[in-house]
């Protein structure tokens, strides 16, 4: 059982860099599944799911704004006046929540499903300093499965699990951790092993954080699960008995239908293309591909870099000059005069171009195609605009960050699926209300 945690010891952690380093998702650790070759799945809950709304201003309405953690984005200063947006864990809309069960008998969590870290963890009580009003919290000594991880376990090395900080209370030999995400939040606690619960299936010595003292944004959630390449996301430590795969299927937010998230699961079906994970330059635990162009009908915009496939991200954001030349070839492609809309993400910018229009068959877009090494992916309308107030605007933004995103809008119905080992996503076009 664990040990009470002394607050005293968390502030007298000494803050270290965020270390970037990570292994290979081989030298993840995986844990025992009830049965091998396991193949589950668990519903993506929609952060803010009711009708999207572009009334700039009315923040609390607004279902768009997630930008994953550990991407900072700096907004193009030849389209805007404001430059940095960094991350939280998460804003108020955009994101997608998972149900998690920790510990025996199991506690059910929400948990925000965040492609772009690893660490899994949840508020835990006796809590220090906790995230919300009423922070539904884990008792770590109701369960009878819960076990500290040891300051000298594989586990509680900093530089190679991308932890801030890592090493032993004063109290007993646990391993105490720090966990930062760019825009400031964190959480620090006690590194645990329990069993965790997507019924009917039951994982037994889940290495996650027992959090006694956070601090930041958490949105409505309990916590978080990282589905990153490192060696502590739930991926990396399902490891063989799912092949280190997963995959999701994102629904249209209009469509009212939960979407799914797959463990062990291939993407399959007409269409499919793979792409090879490209991390030369980027971090390992995200999930980069080549872009090499663009094109709309007749146009076409050469990129040459990598772009983070991001789930938890929901706009696209493009360099600013492939932005301006896209943004000019959607203009000629549709036709119509645009017109001013409002950003809910951003309130004093605009998204551009948009179209006086309440459905997206009114703006005959062509598509847009994606060329990826290794295969094309077409984008439809609603991979590319969002509606309302009797608006369609376009949801990719330029950036002057050297990140480059495919967002979530831009992932509506499309099969994806990750595969650590292979090291590379794949793509197959799906009606995802069908999963």
């Amino acid at each position: 059982m664990h040990a009470m945690v002394n607050y005293i010891l968390f502030m007298a952690l000494v803050m270290l860099p965020l270390f970037q380093l990570f292994p290979s998702p081989n030298m993840g650790y995986a844990r025992k599944l009830t049965t091998k070759n396991e193949i589950f799945s668990v519903d993506l809950i929609r952060r803010n799911s009711s009708k999207i709304t572009l009334r700039a201003g009315d923040q609390g309405r607004f279902s768009l704004g997630s930008i994953s953690h550990h991407h900072q984005i700096t907004l193009s200063s030849k389209f805007y006046d404001k430059t940095t947006v960094q991350t939280v864990v998460i804003p108020d809309g955009g994101a997608f929540d998972m149900k998690i069960s920790i510990g025996t008998p199991p506690v059910e969590f929400t948990a925000i499903a965040d492609t772009g870290s690893d660490l899994i963890w949840v508020q835990c009580s006796p809590c220090q300093r906790c995230i919300g009003q009423q922070p539904h919290l884990f008792d770590p000594t109701q369960s009878s499965t819960d076990n500290i991880i040891a300051c000298t376990s594989q586990f509680c090395d900093a530089n190679q699990l991308g932890l801030l900080q890592a090493g032993c209370s004063q109290n007993d030999n646990s391993c105490m951790y720090t966990y930062g995400y760019v825009g400031g939040t964190q959480t620090r606690g006690v590194l645990s092993r329990d069993t965790v619960t997507f019924p009917p299936t039951s994982i037994s010595d889940v290495v996650f954080g027992c959090g006694y003292n956070q601090e930041g944004t958490l949105g409505n959630g309990d916590g978080l699960v990282g589905l990153g390449g490192g060696p502590l996301s739930l991926v990396s430590q399902l490891g063989p008995n799912i092949n280190y795969k997963f995959s999701y299927c994102l629904t249209p937010e209009s469509s009212g239908v939960t979407s799914k998230l797959n463990f062990g699961i291939d993407v399959t079906g007409p269409g499919v293309i793979s792409t090879p994970f490209d991390n030369q330059n980027t971090p390992a635990k995200h999930y980069y591909v080549s872009l090499d162009s663009i094109s709309i009908g007749d146009t076409s915009v050469p990129v040459t870099n990598t772009i983070s496939v991001d789930s938890g991200t929901t706009l696209t954001y493009l360099p600013s000059d492939v932005y301006e030349g896209i943004k000019n070839a959607v203009e000629a492609s549709i036709g119509l005069t645009p017109v001013n809309g409002p950003n809910p993400i951003y309130p004093n910018q605009k998204f551009d171009p948009c179209y006086e229009t309440d459905s997206l068959d009114g703006l005959n877009f062509p598509g847009m195609v994606f060329h990826f090494s290794g295969g094309d992916v077409m984008l439809k309308a609603e991979n590319s605009f969002i509606t309302g107030d009797g608006l369609a605007c376009f949801t990719m933004v330029p950036t002057d960050s050297p990140t480059f995103i495919f967002g979530n809008i831009a992932q509506t119905n499309f099969h994806i699926g990750y595969d650590l080992q292979a090291q590379q996503v794949s793509f197959a076009p799906a009606d995802c209300t069908q999963f």
